[in-house]
């Protein structure tokens, strides 16, 4: 009882800046990718595309008991050769140059490594992650076109399929993005387009979990920043804020 008072007591307290942060720091919404970095966004008005507000940690253990439809390796879905990954394309392997390993015998400055991370056959995509020496992101690759779209992390799909959510990376350098991106699902055909529906930017707090609670709810787990890297990264329960962002 007294840990969950504790708690209380750092939400009630902390959650107001919290939600100003969030609600200022949305960017609008931007077309699928085909460069290896996502494109800078122009401020857009939150108010037309969420809104947030507080939840517990009751409803935030709740909705993470509810199952989606994630991203799974099947054999012989990829293969990597001379450093460079391979997918399977259009029912073809293809050499991907975009996913080629910097780590050995280069001249680049900044040493990256591809891992296939899985597919997901409701999208028609794949999921390939982008190890940085002090960077990472991921990458949905169209199993029919090929083409690249970017994200912070691996993004979770709502339970009607129509959306994708995901924060931004346990990273805490300067550069790195902080918060959570938003992603609208259009279904063509056997395929499906992603295109960026919002994105939040939140330099003091970093987003730790989501899950969807509904087909157009996400509960976020978050903490501080100050205490995010002051704990190195191990922050205690009685730090934890809790939030509910509803997509419009």
């Amino acid at each position: 009882m007294k840990q969950k008072h504790l708690i209380s007591i750092m939400f009630k307290s902390n959650l107001l800046p919290l939600l100003l942060l969030l609600t200022l720091g949305c960017t609008s919404p931007s077309s699928e990718q085909t460069a290896t970095a996502p494109t800078e966004e122009a401020p857009g008005t939150s108010s037309d595309l969420y809104t947030i507000e507080a939840t517990t940690e009751e409803e935030f253990d709740k909705a993470s008991t509810t199952s989606t439809v994630g991203f799974g390796l099947e054999p012989g879905d990829a293969q990597k050769t001379n450093g460079t990954l391979s997918l399977k394309i259009n029912g073809k392997w293809q050499s991907i140059e975009a996913f080629r390993d910097t780590l050995l015998n280069t001249t680049t400055p900044e040493k990256r490594e591809y891992k296939y991370l899985g597919q997901n056959r409701q999208l028609n995509k794949y999921l390939v992650a982008e190890i940085g020496t002090n960077t990472y992101q991921t990458y949905l690759v169209d199993k029919t076109t090929g083409s690249l779209t970017a994200t912070w992390s691996e993004p979770v799909l709502s339970p009607d399929g129509k959306y994708l959510a995901n924060i931004s990376s346990p990273d805490t350098t300067p550069s790195a993005p902080n918060g959570i991106q938003v992603w609208r699902v259009t279904k063509q055909g056997e395929s499906a387009t992603i295109e960026k529906y919002f994105q939040v930017d939140s330099p003091d707090w970093k987003p730790l979990e989501l899950y969807w609670e509904s087909p157009q709810v996400i509960l976020l787990r978050v903490v501080p920043m100050a205490k995010y890297e002051a704990l190195q990264g191990q922050p205690q329960p009685e730090d934890f804020a809790y939030v509910r962002l509803t997509v419009k």
